[in-house]
């Protein structure tokens, strides 16, 4: 069953076991990327490492997953760029919404690839 069908049938009709399976999904994303962060640091050495982060168009509002990625970056003594500052920015001096950067499908289009 596709994922996008079973999550709004699971919304209308079985909100808490819904929203059970989200809990699980995210607690399971935050493992997965703190393990993987943990991972970087050790065998990263001396190298200076800045994290690029790239929102989705839907997230544009702050979303859970960016702002656990910013603080573990922190905590783990990272350097990051957050590209959603600059293309509000970027926005707002071409007169353009950021809707404007993004395809349907949430990625960038030439003019937000241009712009990042």
């Amino acid at each position: 069953m596709n994922r996008f069908y079973y999550s709004s049938l699971g919304k209308t009709f079985l909100p808490e076991l819904h929203e059970q399976e989200e809990e699980k999904r995210k607690n399971e994303i935050i493992r997965i990327n703190s393990a993987i962060i943990k991972e970087i640091k050790k065998t990263s050495g001396n190298t200076t490492i800045i994290f690029v982060l790239f929102e989705g168009s839907g997230e544009l509002n702050g979303s859970w997953k960016n702002i656990y990625l910013k603080k573990e970056l922190q905590n783990n003594g990272f350097l990051y760029f957050d590209t959603k500052d600059y293309l509000i920015n970027a926005g707002r001096a071409l007169n353009l919404s950021v809707d404007d950067m993004y395809k349907e499908d949430g990625h960038f289009n030439i003019l937000g690839n241009r712009i990042v």
